[in-house]
């Protein structure tokens, strides 16, 4: 993982999960129970996608890149998703728990150093 990768797969990310968040929440029946799981393979898919393209990682800049998204993706939230849709989303646990399928998708799903030296 170099800066660039870095700095242009945490900005896609951010847009991408308001952009997401903001569909599902606003514009779909967020009541239903399918619409909140479709919501979070939704993220999931984004997410795994762009940390792979993130490269072969190591645990410590995988738990690195995990805080530094969710913590930016908390932030994103508070600042732009709740101006659009609402604080109401706030008393949700749907909401929150977006965080937790990001952290665990993450830490998950990376490309794991060990494995890609095994293979080779």
């Amino acid at each position: 993982m170099n800066l660039k990768k870095f700095i242009l797969g945490t900005v896609i990310v951010q847009i991408l999960m308001v952009v997401i968040k903001v569909t599902f929440i606003k514009y779909l029946n967020i009541e239903s129970w399918v619409v909140i799981i479709l919501m979070w393979l939704v993220l999931m898919v984004v997410v795994i996608a762009a940390e792979r393209r993130q490269g072969i990682l190591n645990y410590l800049e995988d738990f690195l890149l995990t805080i530094i998204w969710t913590v930016l993706a908390i932030v994103i939230d508070l600042l732009i998703t709740i101006q659009i849709v609402g604080t109401d989303v706030l008393r949700t646990r749907y909401f929150w728990f977006t965080y937790a399928v990001l952290l665990v998708t993450m830490v998950v799903f990376h490309k794991k150093e060990h494995i890609a030296n095994r293979q080779s």
